[in-house]
């Protein structure tokens, strides 16, 4: 029962966190849009109830940092099948940042093909990332 109600939690996560773009992929919008998509659907990720707690321990504070990659230099996560990603695609990652601005608050890693969240990392070395419709920390 647990693991059901956390696959619909996280199933209404993604209903939140798609941002609707008439069929195009991040990488066809113009930069200015692009970007404000991206940090809209990685906020919305980040300020879900399931990280709560790590959004008032360390908030949200100053400008995003978005850094855009591709995984083909990242050949191990490529044997990796999966749903919520296409991780041979383009990806970015939307930084947010702590009070103190040293070091990011949330990472949120977003798929350019699907429009969604598919991992996030936080300060004390917690990574939640979504394959195949479950949640692995």
């Amino acid at each position: 029962m647990k693991h059901f109600s956390l696959i619909i939690m996280m199933a209404f996560a993604f209903c939140l966190t798609s941002v609707p773009t008439n069929g195009q992929t991040f990488s066809k919008m113009p930069e200015k849009q692009r970007n404000a998509a991206l940090i809209k659907t990685a906020r919305a990720f980040y300020k879900h109830t399931k990280f709560k707690t790590y959004y008032k321990k360390y908030g949200d504070h100053g400008t995003p940092a978005i850094k855009e990659y591709t995984m083909k230099d990242y050949p191990q996560y490529l044997k990796v099948k999966n749903d919520i990603s296409d991780i041979k695609g383009k990806q970015y990652i939307v930084s947010f940042w702590t009070k103190n601005k040293r070091y990011p608050a949330a990472s949120v890693y977003v798929s350019d093909k699907l429009g969604k969240a598919w991992q996030i990392n936080f300060p004390d070395n917690t990574v939640v990332t979504i394959w195949d419709k479950y949640m692995k920390e």
